[in-house]
């Protein structure tokens, strides 16, 4: 038995040495690189380059979501974070703004103007983001909790496009009036 797990171990390694070799020797093939595209439309011309890198998202700081309820006699809790912060490497496409989503409903929206980083912080949104807590157990985490959310913090590009995401999931206390 014994033998057997290390052959297969062994296959495995050689599999992954050859593909590694694979890839180092198309690596260094001294190939040039594909000339820019250009198109026309009406008169103008744009340059488009194959090589260039996208612009990529070096990371989405977040601290953990809360919720809180700041009156007890109430079925209103309040989600919020301390921070968030997304940085872009500078490269096309750009940062164009930062999404706070609640169970799939856009809750906040950060734009910003040909920057490389959005900073958020909770005295930003100082009220936070209201929802129900709901009644005890509705979540399935224990009577002490009401209702879980999902929260999404979503960094856009200038073409629309998502460049990265957290994902959060935030349980409030219950409402037990």
């Amino acid at each position: 038995m014994k033998s057997s797990v290390k052959t297969v171990f062994l296959i495995a390694l050689l599999g992954m040495a050859l593909v590694i070799s694979w890839n180092a020797a198309n690596a260094q093939r001294n190939e040039a690189p594909p000339a820019p595209q250009s198109e026309m439309q009406d008169g103008n011309t744009r340059t488009l380059d194959s090589v260039q890198p996208q612009g990529l998202i070096g990371f989405i700081t977040t601290s953990n979501p809360y919720c809180y309820q700041p009156d007890v006699t109430r079925n209103e809790c309040v989600i919020n974070f301390r921070y968030t912060q997304a940085n872009q490497d500078g490269n096309s496409p750009y940062l164009k703004n930062l999404q706070f989503s609640i169970d799939g409903k856009i809750r906040y929206y950060s734009g910003m103007f040909f920057e490389n980083s959005n900073t958020y912080d909770y005295a930003m949104v100082p009220q936070g983001f209201k929802v129900l807590c709901g009644s005890p157990n509705e979540s399935g985490l224990g009577n002490d909790y009401g209702k879980s959310y999902s929260v999404v913090i979503s960094a856009i590009s200038t073409t629309g496009t998502q460049m990265g995401a957290n994902f959060f999931s935030v349980a409030c206390p219950a409402y037990a009036p």
